[in-house]
């Protein structure tokens, strides 16, 4: 495995190892969540994702009609709205096979909300593969990124910041 020096490529490599799955399957359906969305965007131009085999994109959160015989990524973060559509799209079978991909690692108590959900709606054995991709944050060039976290540097730098607050703002980034 190649170690990259600049996150561009770093994040870039997280998720074309994952996304190129199944070379065997020449069509693929890439489902995001607005937070991923925002993560690959930089990353990957439509043409990259053709090579992959992506031939469709869609928002987790809008209308989505059944394609039998397709597989469907997920690139999502890991939160209870998003985990609910998922369960709710392995129990409609909306596509063939399901790849979970996480912006972030899958706490326990989130990984336990998913089974339960799974196994209430008899759907558990859709789901082919899950990744933690811990890739939350954005890649704007080679050496720049973001953490897309609203106000995180006025939190760390401003005058008037507590201990307290700035030791908040450390544990967010930490869990991110």
């Amino acid at each position: 495995c190649e170690i990259s020096t600049t996150t561009t490529t770093s994040s870039k490599h997280h998720i074309d190892n994952d996304v190129a799955l199944n070379e065997c399957e020449p069509w693929k359906i890439l489902i995001y969540d607005d937070f991923c969305r925002d993560i690959i965007v930089p990353l990957f131009s439509v043409q990259e994702l053709q090579s992959f085999g992506i031939t469709l994109y869609l928002s987790i959160h809008g209308k989505r009609q059944k394609i039998p015989n397709v597989p469907a990524i997920y690139f999502i973060e890991p939160n209870t709205n998003n985990l609910d559509r998922v369960a709710a799209d392995m129990q409609g079978a909306l596509y063939d096979s399901f790849y979970l991909n996480l912006s972030n690692g899958l706490k326990r108590k989130q990984l336990e909300y998913l089974a339960n959900a799974l196994i209430q709606k008899q759907c558990y054995h859709a789901l082919t593969k899950m990744y933690d991709q811990y890739i939350h944050y954005c890649s704007l060039s080679p050496d720049l990124f973001t953490l897309n976290m609203t106000d995180c540097y006025q939190r760390l730098n401003a005058k008037g910041s507590s201990e307290q607050s700035i030791e908040e703002c450390m544990h967010q980034i930490v869990d991110a």
